[in-house]
């Protein structure tokens, strides 16, 4: 979970499988009047392994860190960069997609800054057919 402001909580879950396919839903749920209640979905990810959130530059990002997809690109399936933001269509603040990072099974990621400079790397985990793939880290100043 992490605070989006002074009051208000959040748990995100990433689904990986529904017993059928890994293109599932993964959710966003706020802790209100003791309970918690489905917040914002994130439709057709894919095998989605872990989220991880962090704060730059004021904002509130979310990493999906998507391990397989069974409807085509199998390990070699892309993850997404989020920013919570602003939508008018929900009439509320959400994350919504700004980034498609090309990954190979991911399976984490791990942010942090440092001089000025904001880094996230990656945990790539398997390709298919191999355990030893590269996993990059990115930097954005």
């Amino acid at each position: 979970h992490y605070p989006a402001d002074a009051t208000r909580h959040f748990v995100l879950v990433s689904n990986r499988f529904n017993g059928s396919t890994y293109t599932t839903a993964s959710s966003m749920y706020v802790w209100e009047a003791g309970q918690l209640h489905l917040y914002q979905t994130f439709p057709e990810t894919r095998g989605a392994h872990s989220l991880t959130h962090y704060k730059m530059g004021g904002m509130h990002w979310l990493f999906m860190a998507n391990h397989f997809d069974d409807k085509g690109n199998g390990f070699g399936v892309p993850s997404v960069i989020y920013a919570y933001t602003w939508s008018d269509s929900a009439n509320k603040n959400v994350f919504m997609p700004v980034q498609s990072v090309s990954t190979t099974g991911a399976v984490a990621a791990s942010y942090w800054e440092h001089d000025g400079a904001h880094y996230l790397a990656i945990a790539n985990y398997f390709n298919g057919s191999d355990f030893s793939v590269s996993s990059p880290t990115t930097s954005t100043a």
